[in-house]
């Protein structure tokens, strides 16, 4: 359900590290919260950038903001027509398999939530966040 040593595995994408490099640029914490504040608008089952909900998924998440971005894509991404919230989904579940320890247990708390109101298929993020806190919880004993 999830890999035993997720530090074996890398996720990369080569657009998440081009914008890495714009953030770097950023003079201060304006700046990133200005490009934070872009990104967010840009999120919407109408516009344009609809389809690349996934690209979303690993930005927010980069910039510790993942509970930010679940609550924007639910209220403004569910439901496009270009699969951009599926594929955040399926990045998601994606995640939550392979680099598990790249999130908190806040964070598993929060995709909990989220899938509350999920209406599209969740492939198998909820037995992920189970197996996740499993293998938590036989690591300390």
């Amino acid at each position: 359900m999830i890999v035993k040593d997720p530090s074996k595995v890398a996720i990369t994408s080569d657009n998440l590290e081009a914008f890495k490099k714009v953030l770097g640029k950023a003079k201060d914490g304006y700046d990133k919260e200005r490009i934070i504040s872009f990104l967010s608008l840009r999120i919407s089952r109408d516009g344009e950038y609809s389809s690349i909900g996934y690209f979303f998924l690993l930005i927010f998440k980069e910039l510790d903001r993942l509970s930010e971005l679940l609550n924007l894509a639910k209220t403004k991404l569910q439901g496009d027509s270009k699969y951009g919230f599926s594929d955040l989904l399926r990045l998601l579940d994606a995640l939550l398999k392979y680099k598990h320890d790249i999130f908190s247990e806040d964070e598993l708390d929060e995709i909990e939530n989220f899938l509350e109101d999920v209406k599209e298929h969740k492939f198998k993020i909820k037995e992920r966040l189970a197996a996740i806190r499993t293998h938590r919880l036989s690591l300390m004993h």
